[in-house]
């Protein structure tokens, strides 16, 4: 059986695999993302109370007004209608959000940096290790 500064050693070297591989699936993960949806562009929304309840509305590239109807959570974060803005795809001008970053893109990013720091600290460690 190998010592403990080995052990340490095996796993520091594992963890360095897994954390620059993982970041690297992530980012690349993330790129695609973002080459498949498009670069977000913003406009102005409008809140407009109707029977049904609150329609968001903005006008896309295209010239055409569009509208949807606000989900509750959504109803929450609009609370300054003065300053609300709409952020859509020029692929998909009808699907709009009230943040600019897709949350698929949140996660990879969020999930890449993590990794990524995996693998530094765990490279940090092997050469520790190595060092000693």
């Amino acid at each position: 059986m190998g010592s403990a500064q080995d052990i340490i050693g095996v796993g520091a070297e594992l963890f360095t695999w897994v954390g620059f591989g993982g970041a690297t699936l992530c980012f690349l993960g993330l790129v695609t993302v973002r080459a498949s949806l498009g670069k977000p562009v913003s406009s102005e929304g409008v809140l407009a109370e109707t029977d049904d309840g609150t329609d968001l509305r903005w006008l896309a590239d295209d010239g055409v007004l569009r509208s949807r109807k606000l989900t509750a959570s959504e109803t929450a974060d609009a609370t300054d209608p003065d300053e609300l803005f709409v952020y859509f795809r020029r692929r998909t001008p009808d699907r709009v959000e009230l943040q600019r970053v897709d949350h698929a893109e949140r996660v990879l990013r969020l999930l890449g940096f993590i990794l990524l720091g995996v693998g530094v600290v765990a490279t940090v460690v092997s050469v520790v290790v190595m060092v000693i």
